[in-house]
């Protein structure tokens, strides 16, 4: 019995001292433990046993109105594991500025500089100022983190942005995501570095030494269970390096302008997909393995391969704009590393080797002949006769095939038939058919209507009434044109393409006589003129060429040289006032007394006190000179 009394003792001293320990803080400012919630003015580090300037973790939160300062000690700025901190300044340090893991929630509304900047682990970050690495990347987030930087971010030795999953990743893992609105810089490094599963999107510039962006994903493996995980960047500026402008493996890459590279490949494509609104240069301007790459302006290479394409892959590239070389380098496309014959390379603009030679380097089979030759779509090459087709049996050094090799090649060339509107202003139409009739036959990727050279076209133009073909104009097919009886056109697409198709049209001038005559029959008039002007009396009346008075719609009349356009009736007098047509538009018709009379009006109108907006040719989906409602006054 006295030795259960003394455990009993003995277990009760415990529990009571155990009762009596604090517990430990969860908050720690410069090493000293504070209560979770704490909001201090600023953090100026000078306890050089703290690990860290601010750190909370297990759920505590922590708020500083000022800055976080921990540079004389040389210690993370801010660290959360699991903990929420506010910061309304900046954070400095020579350390991490910013460590935030397991689901951490960490905001900063002005800088953040350090060693790193960012280190984000499935954790959530915002920063309304810059972040500046040295050493280290400038943010670097990981495992479903979330990352938004108001600034621009930058890192002089390492990348500006990395972003990924590490081992630890799991199929739950989610995607890591850093937005940054402004530009991203490296001074040596990579200025954006992603990897599997992971988004970044910056809204301004891209630069790096290294590389401007790199984003590789991962294949779908499923023997080892592996799902595909595309990497993803969106860039809304530039992308400029030393190194290679853009490398994408399976990957989405997007860039907003231009992408540049000085000393290497401006855009390196495997498995994955690519497109630049602007311009590429580059020392190659493109290599494409088994990817999707669009370019909306020029290639430029310097030196190397101005196109490439390679893998066993379909591959499609399209260029909106053209191809170039600098200085007295040769224009080159490379389809010898080909070995699908569903790929395409479309230029849509011109190959400019008027001053610059240019070369297609294809692949020869063991029998010497041309073999996996992809889809070669161009709009024009200014110089057939300084293009070369070389050959290589085995990648080696390519030398020029024979003649009948560069036929078979410059032969399976389609040229793009393009046509301009423009000059039409609405009042017309082109239709560009084969001979015979059917439409022209369109690229793989179905972007263009595309011919081969010495083919034979046919332009259809239909005006709209009052109108007439005062020109047809075919770019350097135009020597080939010819009218033919049906009032189409012939032309013949030439080699080296070209075929640009614009038609020019005019109004019909009327010539119109007044006159006082009360004639009211059909008859045309008696004084040899085209048409004539009547009145019945009351009103007046229109009658055309034909002899035909005017019924039921619109003329298109000259007076002193100008046009201008009636309307008439089902009792074949000229309107006057508000008049709604057939199709529900509204019309303003001049109803004032004098010359002008009749005479449909356009732009702003006040009628019956209402200013009234009728169609002046702004409103393209709407007829001239209808009531435009939602324009108001």
């Amino acid at each position: 019995m006295k030795n259960k009394r003394y455990a009993a003792l003995v277990m009760a001293a415990i529990l009571a001292a155990s009762a009596a320990m604090p517990t430990m803080a969860e908050v720690v400012i410069d090493g000293t433990n504070v209560a979770s919630g704490t909001t201090v003015d600023s953090v100026n580090v000078s306890n050089g046993e703290a690990d860290a300037a601010v750190s909370v973790s297990d759920g505590d939160s922590v708020s500083v109105k000022g800055d976080v300062d921990a540079t004389a000690t040389e210690r993370v700025g801010v660290s959360a594991d699991n903990g929420k901190a506010e910061i309304g300044g900046n954070v400095k340090t020579e350390d991490i500025a910013i460590d935030a893991e397991n689901k951490s929630d960490v905001s900063v509304e002005g800088n953040v500089e350090g060693d790193r900047g960012i280190w984000a682990d499935d954790s959530k970050v915002s920063v309304g100022g810059n972040v500046s690495g040295k050493d280290n990347p400038g943010i670097e987030a990981m495992d479903g983190a979330t990352v938004d930087v108001g600034g621009n971010v930058t890192s002089k030795e390492n990348a500006g942005v990395e972003a990924g999953k590490t081992n630890s990743a799991t199929d739950e893992t989610g995607a890591t995501k850093v937005t940054v609105k402004g530009d991203v810089v490296s001074d040596e490094g990579i200025g954006i570095d992603v990897s599997n599963d992971s988004i970044v999107e910056v809204g301004g510039n891209v630069s790096g030494k290294e590389g401007g962006v790199k984003a590789i994903g991962s294949s779908e493996n499923p023997d080892a269970g592996k799902k595909e995980e595309i990497a993803k960047v969106t860039v809304g500026g530039n992308v400029s390096a030393e190194g290679t402008g853009v490398y994408a493996e399976n990957a989405d890459v997007i860039v907003g302008a231009n992408v540049k590279s000085t000393e290497s490949t401006a855009v390196d494509a495997w498995n994955a997909n690519v497109s630049v609104d602007g311009d590429v240069y580059g020392c190659s301007g493109i290599k494409n393995a088994d990817s999707d790459i669009a370019i909306k302006g020029d290639i430029t290479s310097n030196g190397g391969a101005t196109v490439g394409i390679f893998g066993t892959g379909k591959t499609t590239t399209i260029i909106g704009g053209n191809v170039k070389a600098t200085d007295s380098k040769d224009i080159i496309l490379d389809v010898s590393e080909n070995e699908n014959a569903d790929s395409e390379l479309a230029i849509a603009g011109k190959v400019e080797n008027e001053k610059n030679n240019a070369q297609i380097t294809v692949r020869l089979d063991d029998e010497g002949k041309v073999t996996n030759l992809p889809e070669i779509i161009i709009g024009e090459i200014e110089n057939i006769n300084k293009l070369d087709i070389m050959g290589t049996p085995d990648g080696t050094e390519p030398t020029k095939v024979s003649d009948d090799l560069k036929k078979e090649v410059l032969d399976n060339i389609k040229y793009i038939v393009s046509t301009n509107t423009d000059s039409l202003n609405g009042n017309g139409t082109i239709t560009v058919t084969k001979v015979g009739g059917g439409s022209l036959d369109k690229d793989k990727s179905g972007l263009y209507e595309v011919g081969k050279a010495t083919e034979t076209i046919t332009i259809h133009v239909a005006t709209k009434d009052g109108y007439e073909v005062s020109e047809i104009k075919a770019g350097k097919a135009t020597a080939s044109l010819v009218k033919n009886a049906d009032g189409t056109y012939s032309v013949t697409i030439p080699a080296g393409g070209g075929v640009n198709i614009e038609a020019l049209i005019k109004a019909i001038e009327t010539k119109a006589v007044y006159t006082s005559s009360s004639d009211d029959d059909d008859s045309s008039s008696s004084n040899g003129t085209p048409s004539t002007w009547g009145s019945n009396g009351a009103n007046w009346t229109f009658t055309k060429a034909n002899g035909q008075k005017a019924k039921d719609e619109w003329q298109q009349i000259s007076y002193n040289g100008t046009l201008y356009w009636y309307y008439f009736g089902a009792d074949m007098n000229m309107s006057t006032g508000l008049f709604t047509d057939a199709s529900g538009h509204q019309y303003y018709l001049n109803p004032t007394e004098g010359a002008l009379k009749g005479t449909m009006a356009t732009g702003w109108v006040e009628v019956d006190g209402k200013w009234m907006f009728f169609n002046d040719g702004s409103v393209s989906d709407l007829p001239l000179g209808c009531y435009v409602a939602s324009m108001v006054r």
